[in-house]
Formats: structure tokens, sequence, C-alpha cells
């Protein structure tokens, strides 16, 4: 009998690991937490941990939604 595997998205991850993979401070992912404005996050006996795909979804909502200057138009001659 072979033993349950999670896939890399159903990998459940510490606030100190989504900090490190975010390279946001833990004090600003606990504030964005309190705020819900950071990645979806639950409890587990009491701690806090997040779903890797929650995660990856929240970074790729944020990509999305910064505004990005567009690029100068070159123009035809």
């Amino acid at each position: 009998m072979t033993s349950p595997t999670l896939s890399t998205t159903d990998e459940i991850l510490t606030a100190a690991e989504v900090a490190a993979i975010t390279k946001i401070p833990l004090g600003t992912l606990r504030y964005w937490r309190h705020a819900r404005t950071g990645p979806r996050s639950f409890k587990l006996g009491g701690l806090t941990r997040y779903r890797r795909a929650d995660v990856d979804a929240w970074l790729a909502a944020q990509y999305e939604t910064t505004d990005r200057p567009t690029p100068p138009r070159k123009e035809k001659k």
C-alpha cells in the first residue's frame, strides 16, 4: 500500500514559506491576512496555513491588476 502524495498545487504551506516564496516580510503577510488582502489562508490545528494553488492564484491576480505602462508605439514612416 502506498501513502498518498500531494501534487504541487495541493501543497500546504506555512506563513514563513509563503513569505519566502513571495519575498514579502512575514509581518506584512500577517497584516494582509488580517486585512483580508493577501493570499487565502486557513487554520489547521490552530495554525495558519496556505494552499500553494491559492498563493499562485493570488500572485497571478496581483500581476494582472498591476498597472503597467503601455510601451510607446513606433510611428509608421
